[in-house]
């Protein structure tokens, strides 16, 4: 059971971003300790000392507050690529290795909350497509940093599935972030730039 956050300091109202990103603390705090199925908007809301409408009026619904969560460490992933590639243009092989790397380590440090996340979406009426969608946005994302030809897609969409689960392995400890890495980046230029035989 986590225990419920204190209101706002001094009553003071919160800017909207800064409501947004409490609330997010919030649910990822509830996820953490209890779970996907305890994730409620009111549930959020109560636990942040705030009133139900402030929280639908920030996700709307349920499968709004996941995509939000998801959409947070999401963004932890391509600022860590974009920040290791920011010094110039790298080698494919280089390159590869950095997008694997951020990828595991972005969703292994988040604990087995990214992965109950991404569970929790697939099984949402509302969100269920979203992973295909994800896949195809970093499969468009790697193409274009790799200039990479469009036929790539498929084969980038599968390596995702595959770098899911060695990160979701990394995250509950049962391999090093390090050889789910190196097994990613391995998977990733045997694909992608050797010929095929």
């Amino acid at each position: 059971m986590i225990v419920k956050l204190s209101k706002d300091p001094l009553g003071k109202k919160l800017p909207k971003d800064a409501r947004r990103e409490q609330l997010l603390d919030t649910a990822l705090k509830l996820v953490e300790a209890e779970g996907t199925d305890a994730l409620t908007l009111a549930r959020v809301a109560e636990l942040a000392g705030v009133s139900k409408p402030i929280a639908y009026e920030h996700f709307a619904t349920r499968g709004g507050l996941l995509l939000a969560l998801f959409r947070r460490f999401d963004r932890k992933t391509e600022t860590a690529v974009m920040t290791a590639l920011a010094d110039g243009p790298k080698p494919p092989a280089e390159t590869l290795k950095i997008i694997a790397s951020a990828y595991v380590q972005c969703f292994a440090s988040s604990g087995p909350a990214f992965g109950m996340i991404l569970d929790a979406l697939s099984a949402n009426a509302e969100t269920r497509h979203f992973k295909l969608d994800w896949r195809d946005e970093l499969a468009s994302a790697v193409i274009g940093i790799l200039n990479l030809s469009p036929a790539e897609r498929h084969k980038l969409v599968g390596l995702f599935g595959a770098a899911e689960a060695l990160a979701e392995t990394a995250a509950v400890r049962a391999i090093t972030e390090q050889a789910a890495a190196d097994t990613l980046t391995s998977l990733m230029r045997s694909t992608l730039l050797e010929p095929a035989a």
